[in-house]
């Protein structure tokens, strides 16, 4: 099997804020003598700790060719939900065989997590397919580096709440349009 079939794949955790994905950067070096595009995925967890289900796919970057230090690429979606509190997984795969040398990707044997981020440490393991993401197999040891742009969505009880006051001052409003309204027009009849 060639290069383009193949998927590296990490996971990260959610925080206990739903949020919306709308960018992804990666850490990637070309030492092969032809560009590469290179493509992401994101998957769901299986509940065992494994890629599942295709969820969404980015758009595309480009991998220059013969670069010694690694390249920052990104890739965008109009915005993909993710649930508070819930395991994915970022898939990378590069789109064309390789001529000489396989491209590499960034990766860590740390936990950490960049401050501000809207996601938790997962073990330091990844997830191998060669078949486009088909089948999976365990690589143990190390995670592929990315970092993941959004914005967090409140939680619906905040929401609720705001809507709520809203309602009640929309409400408010009218019933005392609704009396002055009254008040202008009622005549009281005069006595004799």
């Amino acid at each position: 099997m060639g290069l383009a079939s193949v998927r590296i794949a990490t996971a990260f955790v959610t925080d206990d804020t739903a949020s919306i994905v709308t960018g992804l950067s990666v850490l990637m070096q070309n030492a092969d003598n032809i560009d590469h595009t290179v493509s992401a995925y994101l998957y769901s967890d299986t509940g065992g700790g494994a890629p599942s289900t295709l969820l969404a796919t980015f758009t595309g970057d480009l991998l220059a060719r013969s670069q010694q230090t690694m390249q920052g690429l990104f890739f965008s979606h109009t915005g993909i939900p993710l649930a508070a509190n819930t395991r994915y997984w970022i898939a990378i795969a590069v789109n064309e065989d390789e001529n000489y040398l396989s491209p590499t990707l960034s990766m860590t044997h740390s936990e950490a997590v960049d401050t501000g981020t809207f996601m938790l440490p997962t073990p330091p393991d990844s997830y191998y397919s060669p078949d486009s993401g088909s089948t999976w197999a365990l690589r143990e040891g190390e995670s592929a580096r990315f970092a993941l742009e959004g914005i967090a969505v409140p939680e619906p009880g905040r929401t609720s709440l705001v809507l709520a006051g809203c309602l009640a001052v929309i409400l408010r409003r009218c019933r005392v349009a609704s009396a002055r309204a009254l008040s202008l027009r009622w005549e009281p009849s005069r006595m004799p």
